[in-house]
Order: C-alpha cells, then sequence, then structure tokens
C-alpha cells in the first residue's frame, strides 16, 4: 500500500532470522542509542528553542536499514513520533511526523494503531488539502482492517469496517471541495478516483449495495470528465483506459441494482472509447450475461443490433458464440445452424487464434464445442452428411476431445436408424 501521505512510499516491515540476524541486533542496539539521545535532545532543544518534532525526525532518518527494524522497534519510533507532534501540534514538522508515524505501524501491519494516528491528524490538522490526504489513508487503512475481518469470517466486523471505509473516503471528497477547482484540488482527482473504486468495491462486495457501488462508479466518471476538461498530467489514453475501468464496472452494478438504462449509457460510452484494453463486445458480453441470463428473444435481438453497430469490434464472434449456444440450449436447431455456421465461416480463424494452447494438447476450446455442437445440430435436422464432414475435421484438429467420441457416436447411431428406415 502507498501512503496517501506526501506520496511517500510506506516502510514494509521485514521479520529478522537467519543470515541478517548478527546485523539485526547491530541495527537494534543502534537503534535503542539512538532513541535514548532523542529524549535527551528533545530536552536540548526545548531549553534551546529548537522544534522538539524536528529533532525527532531527524533522528528517524538517521536511523540506518529501516527494514530490519523488528516489530517493538517500529512500535517504539511510532509512539515517540505521535506523543511529540500530539505535544506540539502546531509545529511545521507536525504532518511530516505524523506521516512517519503512521508509515511505521502501516509496515508493521498494525493497522488498528494506523486508523488512531490517522484520525488523530484529521482531528487536529485545519489545511482541508492535507485533511483529505488524511481521510484517502484513513480509508485505506480501514480497507485494511475490513479484509482482516473477513478473513476472521467476523462479517458483521467487515461491513462495519466497509462502511467507516467508505465515510472516510466521502470526507476525502467534501474536504476537496473546499478547495479552489484549480491546483491542489486537481492534484486530489487521481485519489478521488482510486477512493470512487474502493468505495465500489466495498459496496459491491462486502456490503452488498450494488446501488451504493453504481453511485461510485458514476462518481469515477464525472472525476474523470473534470480531469479530462482541466489541464493535468493525465494523459487521453489513460483517461480512457481508466473511464473503461468505471464503465465495465457501473455496467455491471448498474444491472445488478436493477438499472438497464445506467448500465446501456456505460456501454455506450465503452463504445465510444478508442484503442481500449478490451475490445467493446467483451463488455457487450458482460452485460447481456446479466441482463438476459437465460438467454431468449431480447438477448438475440441485443447480439444482432450489437453485431449491426459494431462491425469492426475485433471480438464480436465471441457474441455470435454465445447466440448460438443459445440457440442450442433451447432446441432451435434451425437458427442454431445458422448461427455456429456463422462462427465457423466469419470467425474460424480467431478462435484458432483464441484456443492455440487447446489446440496444441488436441482437446477443448471454443472451435470444440462449436464442433461438436453444430454436428449434433445437424443430426437433429437429419443433415448427417454434414455432420460426418463436420466431425472429420473436429477429429483433424482436436482428436483428443472428449466430445468427439460423444458426437461420433451418436453420427453412428443416427447412421444405422436411417440404414433401417
Amino acid at each position: 500500500m502507498t501512503s496517501g501521505i506526501r506520496g511517500e512510499r510506506l516502510v514494509p516491515w521485514i521479520s529478522v532470522f537467519g543470515r541478517r540476524a548478527n546485523s539485526a541486533v547491530v541495527i537494534s542496539c543502534m537503534v535503542a542509542a539512538i532513541a535514548a539521545v532523542v529524549i535527551s535532545c528533545i530536552v536540548s532543544a526545548t531549553a534551546a528553542a529548537e522544534d522538539p518534532v524536528q529533532v525527532v525526525v531527524r533522528a528517524l532518518g538517521k536511523v540506518p536499514a529501516k527494514n530490519l527494524l523488528t516489530a517493538d522497534e517500529y512500535s517504539r519510533w511510532s509512539t515517540l513520533l505521535l506523543e511529540v507532534a500530539s505535544a506540539n501540534p502546531d509545529s511545521a514538522f507536525y504532518n511530516i511526523a505524523m506521516t512517519h508515524a503512521v508509515s511505521l505501524t502501516n509496515g508493521a501491519r498494525d493497522y488498528a494503531r494506523s486508523e488512531l494516528i490517522a484520525i488523530r491528524a484529521i482531528q487536529t490538522l485545519k489545511d482541508s488539502y492535507r485533511k483529505a490526504l488524511w481521510y484517502m489513508e484513513l480509508g485505506e487503512i480501514r480497507r485494511h482492517l475490513a479484509f482482516q475481518a473477513i478473513e476472521s469470517n467476523n462479517e458483521v466486523e467487515a461491513k462495519r469496517l466497509a462502511q467507516l471505509t467508505i465515510d472516510a473516503f466521502v470526507n476525502l471528497t467534501l474536504e476537496a471541495e473546499k478547495l479552489p477547482e484549480s491546483g491542489r484540488r486537481l492534484e486530489l482527482s487521481e485519489r478521488q478516483l482510486i477512493a470512487s473504486s474502493m468505495t465500489a468495491e466495498m459496496a459491491s462486495g462486502i456490503l452488498g449495495d450494488p446501488s451504493r457501488a453504481t453511485i461510485a462508479n458514476r462518481q469515477g466518471l464525472g472525476i474523470l470528465e473534470s480531469m479530462g476538461d482541466a489541464e493535468g498530467p493525465i494523459g487521453v489514453k489513460s483517461l480512457g483506459y481508466d473511464q473503461e475501468k468505471f464503465a465495465g464496472s457501473l455496467i455491471v452494478s448498474a444491472l445488478n441494482a436493477g438499472q438497464k438504462s445506467e448500465a446501456l449509457k456505460a456501454l455506450d460510452l465503452i463504445r465510444n472509447i478508442p484503442s481500449g484494453r478490451q475490445p467493446p463486445s467483451f463488455y457487450a458480453r458482460s452485460y447481456s450475461s446479466l441482463a438476459y441470463p437465460h438467454g431468449g428473444d431480447e438477448y438475440q435481438s441485443f447480439i444482432k443490433d450489437w453485431a449491426q453497430s459494431q462491425p469492426s469490434d475485433s471480438g464480436t464472434g465471441i457474441l455470435h458464440y454465445y447466440s448460438a449456444e443459445d440457440y442450442f440450449r433451447r432446441g432451435d436447431y434451425k437458427n442454431a445452424k445458422l448461427a455456429y455456421e456463422l462462427v465457423l465461416s466469419k470467425y474460424h480463424d480467431d478462435f484458432l487464434a483464441a484456443d492455440k494452447e487447446s489446440i496444441a494438447k488436441g482437446r477443448g476450446g471454443y472451435l470444440a464445442r462449436v464442433f461438436d455442437h453444430l454436428s449434433r445440430t445437424y443430426q437433429m435436422l437429419g443433415l448427417l452428411e454434414e455432420s460426418a464432414k463436420l466431425i472429420s475435421e473436429f477429429k483433424e484438429l482436436l482428436p483428443n476431445d472428449p466430445g468427439l467420441e460423444i458426437v461420433s457416436g451418436l453420427q453412428a447411431s443416427a447412421l444405422k436408424e436411417k440404414e433401417v428406415q
């Protein structure tokens, strides 16, 4: 996790053992000596009118190999920083000291203590920019605590912490809105994006609240829109990627919340993003599978309209594949035949490339299912010559596929039945 405070990276806690133990003992002794000197320096600094918070921050900076500190040493330094900062809230080094304190407790994975440090900083600081950064940090800390509660099978506590996580991110936005629209407010936009993403994650996951997730995803898209209008460091391509991410998440959350029109708006947005990470049809598949979980005529109508409107979409073939599967599952073999034949005639090479690993093993993949189900479809329609030809191609390409034996057996049975007739 990266600290939300001044962009500083959190100090990792590495257990000391093995060949590093001797150096760790040396470091530990040095730290203990430095800590003792720090207390003495604080007294001297007070007498000399030097900022005691600065003294402690400077002393921490002189500690070598912080990654070799023990958990107790992390705790002692964090406590020292917290106490001297709390005693001197007007110090110019207050925020730096509190940042180091929370970094140390995060590094030791003591998120409960990190939460208290973040709350203390928020209560003390008056600058909206810094308070916003601390609310971001508080939200990330509580998110960690929520996942720890999930790991402990404490669902009630996890939900409480997930809601507190969202509350912290809401306060981040409230503090950001107090700032002028340019400058530091714009700097906070990327953190607000992360907060929106984490809010959607908490809402749709732990809280099971797709409506709240939908709001968060919509907010993320709104932030991106404002970032695109303003002059800032974000590039056009990264803006499109982030739009794609939030819009894709919005499709899922909106449909789970019963807001189909909202999901369609998100899909239209993705349709117009140039050079996305995934072809638009990837999200059309996501939309159609959730909006029409049992297939049917509306599902088929959606796929037909999408394919006509996106003729150059590289992933449209997969939609036609699922269209054929829907017809086959419902026993509509006439339309299944047409749909499978379209897949083989127009998208054979695409599926061949996608199934490369499966084909190397001689089994599985989309093509195997197309050959299997189209062969059965031919048999159901009495087109045994077409079925035999397809089975031969199936056998040549995927000789080890388990479906081959079944469909070949069905073909043999159909031929015998024809002979009897």
